[in-house]
Parts: structure tokens; sequence; C-alpha cells
């Protein structure tokens, strides 16, 4: 077993720990992933110093999905699989040729999410895919009057490493994530080589299928959060006499977060006291006998 294999073991472990031991107080989200990469790439070229060929950027499409999950919008877990292209592009004064080499990859990516913005929901987003690229072989030959070409792909399995950086922007139960991406292919050798003959001397390009790309990852939730509305409550038969009554401010507090938590409870005798609470004028709680203990109430 490689050391890389050895690694990507290890993070699989962790991810099933880390489920495991979420207790209760933590929120672990679920997500289902949808990943473009827009990438360029190039490959290392050997020629004689007669040949006018060169080569142009390459392209690379990457698409893939999966699953995820998020715990405490704070750390997260992808893992996703799908089809990775990598064009070449290889020109000279009279014309042009590319070749597309056609790949599959999975990988596992955890991240970190730093706020930004909590209020927006905006985040920096670090993380570190590591898996494998499965590359499919192929051989194509032309031939034309001034010129040959051979191009052929192999089908070695390399080691993906795969970091990350950008902003994560979360809302409800939707995740949008435009992030920087260098996807790297842990191989000696390279996965696809093209040769190109004509009278000027020979052309030759080996590609690896490293890139550099700008990544946009989707992300819808599972399930989902409770429908805020499901807190309120019918008001009490005292609501109209409550609404006469004069307010009292005793004190106001900010927040940035979304949520936040009122823990109500009687620091003195227990006397049957009760009261009842509104949010923006809706109640989420009436004719409540306070007791010692707190009870809490996420909104």
């Amino acid at each position: 077993m490689s050391f890389a294999e050895i690694k990507l073991k290890y993070l699989l472990i962790l991810a099933l720990l880390l489920t495991g031991l979420t207790s209760k107080s933590q929120r672990l989200r679920f997500f289902i992933p949808g990943t473009i990469d827009a990438g360029l790439h190039f490959a290392r070229i050997e020629k004689d110093s007669t040949s006018t060929w060169a080569q142009k950027p390459g392209s690379t499409i990457h698409l893939k999905t999966g699953a995820g999950l998020l715990l405490n919008q704070r750390v997260g877990l992808w893992a996703e699989g799908g089809l990775l292209l990598n064009n070449y592009k290889y020109v000279y004064p009279a014309g042009e040729y590319s070749i597309t080499n056609q790949s599959w990859s999975l990988l596992l990516t955890p991240f970190v999410l730093l706020p930004l913005r909590e209020d927006l929901g905006t985040h920096l987003h670090f993380g570190a895919g590591l898996g494998w690229t499965y590359h499919l072989s192929d051989r194509q030959e032309h031939q034309e009057t001034d010129f040959s070409v051979m191009s052929e792909a192999f089908s070695p399995r390399s080691f993906t490493i795969c970091p990350e950086v950008g902003i994560t922007n979360i809302k409800g139960r939707t995740s949008v994530e435009v992030l920087l991406s260098y996807h790297y292919q842990d191989i000696s050798g390279h996965t696809v080589t093209t040769e190109i003959n004509d009278a000027n001397g020979i052309f030759r390009a080996d590609g690896k299928g490293d890139y550099l790309a700008l990544r946009i990852r989707l992300g819808f939730e599972l399930g989902g959060r409770r429908d805020p509305s499901r807190i309120f409550v019918s008001p009490p038969a005292e609501a109209r006499e409550f609404a006469g009554r004069e307010e009292s401010v005793i004190q106001n507090f900010s927040t940035r977060r979304k949520a936040v938590k009122l823990f109500i409870g009687d620091s003195g005798e227990i006397d049957s006291d009760s009261i009842s609470v509104t949010v923006n004028g809706n109640y989420i709680l009436t004719h409540y006998s306070l007791k010692r203990k707190p009870k809490k109430i996420r909104i």
C-alpha cells in the first residue's frame, strides 16, 4: 500500500469519527453538491529547432457531484466524483490541431470555513482534496499531405492532490462556493502524448493533466432546516390586553448571528409566575409557568 493510499484511508476514518462523535448539541447538515472546474493547463514540449509548431493554453472542464456534510457551519467534507476533460491545442502558421483526453476522478475534500460576514452568511474557505484520477487509454492518428500526427492516451491511476481557497456563502438550504483550485497529479510520467511530423521536423508534447481552475460548487441541503413559522403558537386570550400595555425596555442586545437561544427560568422563589413571549409580534410561548431549570428556545 502506497503512502498516498494510507493518507486517504486515514482521512476516511477521520470523516467517520467526525460523524459518529457528533452530539445532539452540534448541528450536522447534509448536502448534495454540483461542482464545475474551468481551468487552463500546458503540455511539456520537445521539438526540433526548425519545427514551426507551438502550443496554446489547454482548457479543462471538470464536472463532479457526490455528497457532503457541514458541522456547525465551520468544518465540512465533500466526497465527489466526475468527468475530467483536458483539451490540448497545437498550432502552426497554416493551421492547428487539438485533442481531448478523458478521465474520471474521485476526491475527498475536507474544508474549514472562517466567518467573514456572518450577517450575510459569507465565509473564507480553505480546503484540500485527496483522491485518484483514472485516465482512459486511447490512440488517434491523422495523416495529411504536409504532416502526420499521432496522439496516445495512457491509463494509469494517479494520486491527486487538489487544494482550494476562496469564498463560501450559505443562505438557507443552499451553499455557493467560488474558489481558486489547483489539480495536481502525483505521477512521474505523463497521461497523454502527441507527436507531429512535418517537413520542418518533429514536435512532441506530453501532458500530465495538472491544471489551475476557477471552481464553482453549489450545495443543496438534504432535509433542510425546520420552518421558523412552526415555533409560533396561537395567541392567548389576553393578547389584546397585552398589546395595550405600555412597553418597558430594560435592556437591548444586538447580535450578528442568524439564530439566538432564549433561556427562560426563575432565579428567585418558585411561586407560579407565568409569562408569554413574542418575537416580532408573533407568540412563541404562552402562559408558561417559570421553573428553576431554564427552558431553552432557539429562534
